[in-house]
């Protein structure tokens, strides 16, 4: 089964687009995002037994993802690695509106179902005021 991750990195320390999909994939693989053997092992617990960046999620951010005509005219590059602006913050929100409460202090992992579908890599709480035009999204592809 695949799920989708968003994974936030920070500008300050991952200077471009790819340096957030390194760093994002560096922090997965050190921090026990694989399970080996069917054993969660340590820091993220084995939430997979392999991932991808961008994977089967590429384009998430995409205006052929949205429907509002303003984001699709304003958003046109195809990548799985984005800066957050405040659209794409409102389309990250709206996805987990209804399981987590973005106004509130609160964690740098969020959990939809058992699965983690959003981290921050710096361990910073998932808020606006955290994530909006300081952050990279990374969009990885999970296999569990």
């Amino acid at each position: 089964m695949h799920s989708r991750l968003i994974a936030f990195a920070s500008m300050e320390i991952s200077k471009t687009k790819e340096d957030a999909r390194g760093d994002v994939w560096y922090f997965l693989a050190e921090n026990g995002a694989i399970y080996e053997n069917g054993v969660p092992s340590f820091g993220l617990m084995g939430i997979c037994d392999w991932f991808s960046i961008p994977g089967r999620f590429p384009y998430q951010f995409t205006p052929e993802a949205w429907d509002d005509e303003t984001l699709k005219s304003e958003y046109t590059d195809r990548e799985e690695v984005y800066l957050v602006t405040p659209e794409i913050w409102e389309h990250v929100k709206s996805n987990y509106a209804d399981d987590y409460d973005f106004d509130k202090p609160g964690t740098s992992q969020v959990e939809y179902e058992h699965l983690l579908v959003l981290l921050d890599i710096d361990g910073e709480p998932i808020t606006e005021r955290n994530i909006v035009g300081k952050k990279w999204c990374v969009i990885v592809d999970l296999h569990n």
